[in-house]
């Protein structure tokens, strides 16, 4: 199996003639909370995130047919 190309690969050999053919409609990308979203993320990204629920996570059995709901 090949090996993988990084994110510094990838930009120069797919995004930058890409962008260059078709240039994006703005500079950068932010979140509405100002947070810059980049382009490609990739698994060393996440790794801060590491064991973190995500925000709306509901434990298993805490649905509405699970036990703590039930009385």
């Amino acid at each position: 199996m090949a090996e993988s190309m990084s994110k510094q690969e990838w930009k120069s050999k797919t995004l930058e003639p890409l962008v260059r053919r078709s240039p994006e409609p703005q500079e950068g990308f932010e979140t509405e909370s100002g947070i810059e979203v980049d382009t490609l993320y990739t698994p060393e990204d996440l790794e801060a995130f590491r064991g973190v629920q995500p925000p709306l996570s509901v434990p298993p059995g805490a649905g509405p047919d699970g036990p703590l709901h039930r009385l």
